[in-house]
């Protein structure tokens, strides 16, 4: 992550896994489904997202304040117990900037763990991303050029569900996605981060 985005990312992430875990606890003595099995999920959330570049010698910043963004994942796991499930990832984002466009793509296998065994989890994973830029026609920023590159991915997130039935799990999430790209043409260092705070659902077969 970069700078003040890595900052703030930090400390939200901090006060809402507080707030979570505290709640985790609260519940921990109420009946609940487990979950286990074949699961398929479903993400969809708004944030915001970063990305940086040198070109020319030159290091492009995105302003944080520019465009807004929203994401949605799909995935497809396996719960082997309350406690952790295996599952791959795919997921979307869209930026949309004053600037110019751009869409991160990534495909992580991401691990989740509930730690109690009740609604509070913590995801990671790792995997690859496609990252493409739509640059408006009456640009006049030269540092800014449109391309398709792909890289590699850390996926991140933490989050509490309900299971509302024996199948159905639903709840909130924060999700982030990191992605570095190697130097090509006339860019190096391209790094992207975006982040997205919605809703999370999992149907358990």
């Amino acid at each position: 992550m970069f700078r003040t985005t890595r900052t703030t990312m930090g400390l939200t992430l901090l006060v809402i896994a507080a707030f979570l875990a505290s709640a985790s606890s609260a519940i921990a003595g109420e009946p609940r489904t487990d979950r286990q099995g074949f699961f398929l999920g479903l993400d969809l959330g708004a944030g915001g997202s970063y990305l940086e570049y040198e070109k020319d010698g030159q290091t492009y910043e995105s302003d944080e304040d520019d465009g807004h963004g929203s994401g949605g994942t799909f995935r497809v796991g396996y719960a082997f117990n309350p406690y952790v499930s295996l599952s791959l990832d795919m997921r979307g984002f869209n930026h949309f900037g004053d600037e110019f466009d751009y869409d991160l793509g990534t495909s992580t296998v991401t691990a989740t763990v509930y730690p109690t065994g009740g609604g509070f989890f913590l995801r990671c994973g790792v995997g690859g991303a496609r990252l493409e830029t739509d640059v408006p026609d009456d640009t006049d920023d030269p540092l800014i050029e449109e391309f398709d590159e792909h890289g590699a991915a850390l996926a991140l997130g933490l989050g509490y569900d309900w299971m509302v039935n024996e199948h159905f799990a639903i709840g909130l999430a924060l999700d982030a996605r990191g992605a570095a790209f190697e130097d090509f043409g006339e860019f190096e260092d391209v790094r992207v981060a975006e982040s997205t705070l919605g809703v999370t659902m999992n149907y358990y077969f």
